[in-house]
């Protein structure tokens, strides 16, 4: 962190973490107890990080918590565990409000929210 602190905002950062210690074939594929166990452990660390940083790095918190908190909802989702998947997504807007403006993180937080299935039907043709 200390050669390119500009790894605490990406979201794949964070997915990894989010996956704890699972082996590679099975990367994604926590179960909710794991996602919220590995959450709380990167979260404190997080915390720690930024309790500890320099003043230059503080502007970043807001943003790394975000990416922290979406990833963690990600996880959530492919758990089948929508209900941890909505809660840890409201966290990352509240976070990070800026994720709003994203428009596959939106996609992801409606389909949470509303359902997999409306949320294909709201899909425009393209993909997009």
């Amino acid at each position: 962190v200390l050669t390119w602190p500009g790894i605490v905002e990406r979201l794949d950062t964070f997915y990894e973490l989010g996956c704890g210690r699972q082996k590679k074939g099975a990367r994604g594929q926590p179960s909710p107890d794991e996602i919220e166990v590995n959450g709380h452990v990167m979260l404190a660390w997080l915390d720690d990080f930024f309790s500890r940083a320099t003043v230059d790095l503080q502007p970043m918190r807001r943003r790394a918590f975000g990416q922290a908190y979406m990833a963690l909802a990600m996880l959530a989702e492919q758990a089948g565990d929508w209900h941890l998947g909505r809660r840890y997504s409201r966290r990352a807007l509240l976070a990070n409000p800026r994720l709003a403006t994203a428009s596959g993180v939106m996609r992801r937080i409606v389909k949470l929210h509303v359902g997999q299935g409306l949320t294909n039907t709201l899909r425009p043709a393209n993909g997009g």
